[in-house]
């Protein structure tokens, strides 16, 4: 590149915005952050122990730089602006980055490896997550582990953010994954009709799709796109789908129901393992009725895993590899 190149690009840069060429400073970061939260510049300032001046300069100096206004002053609070709702993700990874390159620092220094945040779905919970984190402890005492159990809904956008690192999933077959997410496909888990022990169904020996129709059936809402798949399969044989459904926000209030009644559910055996093992849940499979999800393990594209980090997720990936070979899905 010559010098006329280099006097393109610097006359090119000069017209640039002020925020293309500006650092977002972290603790305007966590004081905008907190103001997203929490609506109210006031209550901002005392989660992050500062004054109110202090937070409303802080929002104004972003403003200025970005040369957007990020918040509606309301007489009550304050409103987010477009704007503000798009720079809280990249907020979140801007801070997430930067701790994550401190605990790095720390680790080569000797000190303390810090604390790894990992996604995990329901079916994980109840062994496979367990056993990676013994496998984790038993390579290394000086890493915390932060589980946070969801559906594939609530770990994608905290991959995102920056809110955890990694994340084990199973969600439904098309749902979107965004482009910044790395993906690794490791198994397909299968759900399967669970019920309670001693259903009435266990004795009916060739049973049809219209005795499953008769019962009433649980939903967890967060997978209502499985059920609309269920009701495709009873049209395809000419049954009309069950009419009684209970939908419920949350998984072990699902299983709550279908162990205290008559009620059926789609679930993986993984989930309901020590229900199973207990016998006060059985499958009451039917072909017809199965229904496969993609077993993924999820991170940010463009983010470096600390050695710690790095090292329970291959761990993590291991164990679930582990089931995948020794387990054959009924």
């Amino acid at each position: 590149m010559d010098d006329t190149d280099n006097q393109i690009t610097l006359n090119e840069l000069q017209k640039l915005p002020v925020a293309s060429k500006t650092y977002l400073e972290p603790h305007r970061l966590e004081h905008f952050l907190a103001a997203y939260e929490t609506k109210n510049f006031h209550h901002a300032a005392a989660l992050n122990s500062v004054s109110q001046q202090a937070v409303s300069k802080a929002i104004a100096k972003l403003e200025e730089v970005l040369e957007v206004k990020l918040f509606e002053r309301l007489p009550t609070g304050v409103k987010p602006t477009i704007y503000a709702d798009h720079l809280v993700r990249r907020a979140k990874l801007i801070l997430a980055e930067s701790r994550n390159a401190s605990l790095e620092i720390l680790a080569l220094r000797g000190y303390s490896k810090g604390e790894i945040r990992v996604g995990v779905g329901p079916s994980f919970t109840s062994r496979l997550f367990p056993r990676a984190v013994k496998g984790l402890k038993q390579r290394t005492n000086d890493v915390g582990v932060k589980s946070y159990v969801g559906l594939s809904s609530k770990l994608i956008p905290m991959i995102l953010a920056g809110e955890i690192e990694f994340a084990v999933v199973a969600p439904p077959h098309g749902t979107y994954i965004d482009a910044e997410l790395e993906v690794e496909k490791i198994y397909e888990e299968i759900d399967v009709v669970m019920g309670r022990v001693n259903h009435p169904l266990t004795d009916i020996l060739d049973r049809t799709l219209s005795d499953y129709a008769r019962f009433p059936w649980v939903v967890p809402m967060g997978l209502s796109s499985i059920w609309s798949g269920v009701v495709d399969m009873f049209a395809s044989e000419g049954v009309d789908p069950p009419t009684d459904l209970l939908r419920l926000d949350g998984i072990r209030l699902a299983i709550g129901h279908v162990i205290e009644g008559d009620a059926l559910s789609l679930m993986p055996h993984e989930l309901v393992i020590h229900e199973l093992d207990s016998g006060i849940m059985q499958a009451i499979d039917h072909p017809s009725l199965r229904v496969t999800r993609p077993v993924l393990m999820l991170k940010r594209k463009h983010s470096q895993l600390t050695p710690s980090v790095a090292l329970m997720y291959s761990i993590l990936k291991g164990v679930l590899q582990q089931y995948d070979n020794q387990h054959i899905n009924i």
